[in-house]
């Protein structure tokens, strides 16, 4: 079977995102291994979460999914398997996981308390910055 240019080009261009967004993924997976091996050896002394990094990595590779399975679905319509099924079904997890990682680091830092470090004097943490400041329609504890 031989397939148009543009069908080629499309499936070039859709695997090229797949490969991107896998990439994006693994270096999430090895950058948390990193974190989770120096906050077992050090015992806590860096308190850096690349909140934004990790997030903005999960909603990249979802987007890059996404739009990959929709150029492999358009292009080739009758091709239409358990590989677009698959990149569809992978994209849809990763914008879940990018979701709960945001809901669990929010929740962490509302139980937390007011934020720390560099941003502490301005109310930066998750929530107003806690759960004392008294803000207007909470109850302070």
């Amino acid at each position: 079977m031989e397939m148009s240019q543009m069908t080629a080009c499309g499936m070039k261009a859709a695997f090229g995102l797949f490969v991107c967004a896998d990439c994006c993924m693994f270096f999430l997976i090895v950058w948390d291994g990193v974190n989770l091996c120096m906050l077992y050896y050090t015992k806590g002394c860096c308190h850096c979460e690349c909140y934004h990094m990790n997030f903005s990595f999960q909603i990249a590779s979802f987007g890059m999914l996404l739009v990959g399975t929709i150029i492999y679905g358009s292009k080739d319509p009758d091709k239409i398997g358990w590989a677009f099924w698959f990149c569809l079904t992978s994209a849809l997890l990763c914008l879940i996981v990018g979701i709960m990682w945001c809901m669990t680091q929010q929740m962490k830092r509302f139980i937390k308390g007011p934020a720390s470090g560099s941003l502490g004097g301005m109310n930066a943490g998750g929530f107003g910055g806690g759960l004392d400041t008294g803000m207007a329609g909470m109850t302070t504890l």
